[in-house]
């Protein structure tokens, strides 16, 4: 019964595929490949890193945003004097911390997140972002502040 419909029992309606049919592998191989062509840029797009340094660099954030229909942040690494941060090992090394959002001042106008450490949950820091514009471009700028590390005036820059 290859490649055609059975008639009853549990596969009804559906057609049979053998696992060795070469050419029903080299099918979906096309298919899958093509698919992957026109999603992968999509994709791509949907996500943007945008770093966030003092004057001296001396401490930096880098937010992963997702750009749907609302601003977040997927993931996030932080590096300041004392220590580095990730929220996930696949983007940077350091301790484990997490995102919490300040209710209201995730938009397009301002970005308020929190970092949250451990042992359960601290608060490791506060990053405080207005959007502005320079002539054409769209630019962020804040305040990041870390316990117990201090204070600084940031601007961020997207990639």
């Amino acid at each position: 019964m290859q490649g055609q419909v059975t008639a009853g029992g549990p596969g009804a309606g559906c057609i049979e595929w053998p696992r060795r049919n070469p050419l029903a592998l080299r099918l979906l191989g096309v298919l899958g490949a093509g698919l992957l062509g026109v999603l992968a840029p999509h994709v791509a797009s949907a996500t943007e890193w945008m770093y966030c340094h003092d004057a001296r660099s001396r401490v930096s954030v880098g937010l992963l945003l997702g750009l749907a229909d609302t601003v977040s942040v997927v993931a996030a690494i932080l590096e300041t004097p004392k220590g580095d941060y990730t929220t996930s090992e696949h983007y940077g090394t350091g301790k484990p911390f997490a995102i919490r959002y300040v209710r209201g001042m995730m938009n397009e106008a301002r970005i308020g997140i929190d970092f949250m450490g451990e042992p359960a949950n601290r608060l490791l820091g506060e990053l405080r972002l207005r959007r502005g514009k320079r002539g054409d471009m769209v630019v962020y700028r804040g305040t990041l502040t870390v316990t117990g590390e201090g204070s600084w005036k940031v601007s961020c820059d997207a990639e």
